[in-house]
């Protein structure tokens, strides 16, 4: 029994990783790599960062009084190079758009487009054209912004990386959709690692063992790291 081996002392310390390897997480750049990369411009709900496919975007005027919504693609439709005229008469047919379009007031919409002072009075007097008008002010509106509807109200501070980039590879075969919801989970998990809401804690435990016949001790350790507050 005398010749075993013994421990003579056990030591446990609780450390912080100061350098953090982030990279399975996501990466903030300066430019978007992806199309699924986070614009911190934007807020995480805006159309910019949420995606635009298939979703109703708004256009409100000047004044707020006179509101529309419209696909991504109904906007692009009529807001291309060249005449549009036919297009956008052609969108004012769409159900969901004329209904729309007919509630909006004449003498609103009148003075609401006198504030562009592209048209003459005469030219405003003819309520059809009128509505044709800020149909297609509101199209070019929405491509112009990317459908944003958020203002610019996003995270990004000044002298901040724009883009926050997910590692899309994490998530191959996944749908757009999906793909958008994982990128955005690893961007708030980043964004909160660097409020000091979360860190990585490291259990380091040392173990001082006596060897017998007289020889020096030997020290064991084991190192463990864990998220906490992630």
């Amino acid at each position: 029994m005398k010749n075993m081996k013994r421990i003579s002392k056990v030591t446990i310390k609780r450390m912080t990783d100061n350098d953090l390897d982030t990279s399975y997480l996501g990466q903030y750049s300066d430019r978007a790599k992806t199309d699924y990369a986070i614009d911190r411009r934007h807020s995480l709900d805006c159309p910019i960062n949420s995606g635009t496919e298939g979703k109703l975007l708004w256009y409100s005027s000047g004044s707020g009084r006179i509101e529309l919504q419209m696909t991504m693609q109904q906007a692009e439709s009529v807001s291309h190079s060249g005449d549009c005229d036919e297009d956008t008469r052609q969108l004012t047919k769409v159900p969901v758009i004329a209904d729309q379009l007919a509630k909006i007031d004449q003498s609103v919409l009148s003075s609401e487009l006198k504030e562009y002072g592209a048209w003459e009075a005469e030219e405003l007097s003819d309520h059809g054209l009128n509505l044709q008008r800020i149909l297609w002010l509101a199209a070019c509106d929405i491509t112009e912004q990317d459908g944003c509807d958020c203002g610019e109200r996003g995270d990004m501070e000044r002298e901040e990386l724009r883009y926050f980039n997910g590692v899309v590879g994490n998530y191959k075969g996944e749908t757009p959709e999906k793909i958008r919801e994982y990128v955005r989970r690893d961007y708030e998990r980043m964004e909160r690692l660097q409020r000091g809401d979360w860190c990585y804690i490291g259990i380091r435990a040392q173990a001082e063992i006596l060897i017998p016949a007289g020889s020096a001790g030997v020290v064991q350790e084991n190192l463990v790291w864990r998220p906490v507050g992630y």
